[in-house]
């Protein structure tokens, strides 16, 4: 039985880099079979046109209340002071968010509004997830996302999460060690399982300098984006597909996994700061 490799993008959007790395991915038809959307992000109106002709894309909607770097910065669709800071950004952490006590019945309209730009932009969702997990800080954030998930006939990433035991593969200081490394991760994967591989890839360049801030230096996020981009289009893949028996899949056609609200606990520190 096939790896199911249940392979996302997250982040569209958000750079000129990330939609250029997205796309490529995406053209190229290797690995990648679902792209998350940042709606209220800068770069999404002008990447929307190119990532709606790919049939076999599944589009989700990447439900975002926190905009955490100190050089590109987002905020809010609607107007709701209590989920943006003076300057109309959304918090760069997810206590920040919690500390205000948001309304949820306030979140779930801007969430509404998240998922109409898309649809004006022709993207049309199929699914839905969450950027930076603020549902785990935010009381009744997670039980009103499901409940809107279903309400609009997507599906809940959240339940469809499952980690292989050594996590995704590792960043490196060097690139074509980090190839090696997917290979190697890609070769620890079990038979008839279904795999959780998420990415946040993006062209190397000046633009991806600008996401940092406290506590990830300019530059460290440049590196990791370009390499998972270097990952996401390396043409080894057609070659770790055959071997590996290794067969991508869309939400759509994915199984659940139950709950993964501990999974995202565990990906993101719940509990850190």
């Amino acid at each position: 039985m096939s790896i199911q490799l249940l392979s996302r993008t997250d982040d569209f959007g958000s750079a000129r880099a990330a939609n250029r790395a997205i796309l490529e991915a995406a053209d190229t038809g290797y690995v990648v079979r679902n792209v998350s959307c940042i709606a209220c992000a800068p770069y999404i109106e002008e990447g929307a046109e190119l990532l709606k002709k790919y049939i076999h894309i599944d589009i989700g909607l990447h439900l975002t209340l926190n905009s955490e770097w100190n050089g590109v910065r987002w905020g809010a669709l609607t107007d709701n002071r209590q989920i943006t800071d003076d300057r109309g950004y959304f918090f760069q952490t997810q206590w920040e968010l919690a500390g205000r006590k948001p309304d949820v019945d306030g979140i779930i309209k801007e969430y509404d509004a998240q998922l109409d730009r898309l649809t004006k932009l022709g993207l049309s969702a199929a699914y839905a997830d969450s950027h930076m997990g603020p549902e785990l800080w935010v009381t009744g954030l997670a039980e009103a996302i499901e409940d809107w998930t279903l309400k609009k006939g997507l599906i809940s990433a959240r339940n469809y999460y499952s980690v292989a035991k050594q996590g995704q593969p590792p960043f490196t200081d060097k690139d074509e060690v980090y190839l090696k490394g997917v290979r190697l991760w890609l070769e620890g994967l079990q038979q008839g399982r279904q795999y959780s591989y998420v990415t946040h890839p993006a062209v190397g360049c000046e633009e991806m300098r600008l996401f940092y801030n406290e506590e990830i230096p300019a530059g460290v996020i440049e590196k990791q984006r370009n390499q998972e981009y270097m990952a996401v289009t390396a043409h080894a893949w057609t070659k770790w597909r055959e071997e590996l028996d290794i067969r991508p899949v869309c939400y759509t056609e994915a199984k659940e996994q139950g709950d993964g609200l501990p999974i995202l606990k565990s990906m993101l520190n719940f509990g850190k700061k």
